[in-house]
């Protein structure tokens, strides 16, 4: 499959058929994501592939996105934090590449995946997945055969590459409002709420978050 229709075609997967991924392909697809750049070639990227039930009902219980239960796979992305350049993240980027990598070569094998970075603060991961410090949750990536009648069509850009193009300064005419900082204060607030909450209430609640999650293409 041509890399550009790949790009173009590849959508983020929420519905999958029940299909089996084998082992093998999942292998398969890893060892062509891990191809990616990585600052320094440090290669610092792990992967937990999340297969006994009460271990992904721990992490659906502390709070992620809701779709991840009937997900066939999920893929826990950490990456090695020990880095000097904590200034410009170059783990988070290292790491991001390969994600990227990923949904690709997966998309070219016929499967879809999405990308979820609503997770639970890194404590509460670290803990349930016994991950040392020393590597940061970067993501965790759903992996499946997409329902075919549920796949969602490619949204518009939602700029023309004019708009997002300047010469040597930064030249947009974009403003962040006192309106606006107050919104996403409110929400940074809220979620931080949400997920310091314990697992057993967050239960009661799970049908006012649903509505809440944010659903991207």
């Amino acid at each position: 499959m041509e890399l550009l229709k790949s790009i173009r075609g590849r959508r983020s997967i929420r519905f999958y058929d029940k299909k089996k991924v084998s082992e093998k392909l999942i292998k398969d697809i890893l060892s062509e994501a891990v191809w990616a750049p990585s600052a320094c070639n440090k290669q610092g990227w792990r992967f937990i592939i999340i297969k006994n039930p009460f271990v992904r009902q721990k992490l659906i219980k502390e709070g992620t996105a809701f779709f991840v239960k009937d997900a066939p796979v999920l893929i826990l992305v950490i990456y090695d934090n020990r880095t000097d350049n904590k200034e410009y993240q170059d783990h988070i980027q290292s790491a991001s590449a390969m994600i990227q990598n990923l949904h690709l070569v997966a998309y070219s094998k016929g499967l879809g995946s999405c990308w979820i970075d609503n997770l639970p603060p890194q404590k509460k991961i670290r803990k349930i997945f016994k991950i040392p410090g020393f590597y940061d949750v970067i993501a965790l990536v759903a992996l499946g055969y997409p329902d075919k009648n549920k796949i969602p069509k490619p949204p518009k850009r939602l700029k023309e590459i004019n708009e997002l193009l300047s010469e040597d300064y930064f030249k947009f005419d974009e403003k962040f409002s006192f309106k606006d900082r107050i919104k996403l204060s409110v929400r940074k607030t809220l979620r931080r709420i949400y997920f310091s909450l314990p697992a057993t209430l967050k239960r009661y609640i799970e049908s006012t978050a649903r509505k809440f999650e944010r659903r991207f293409d």
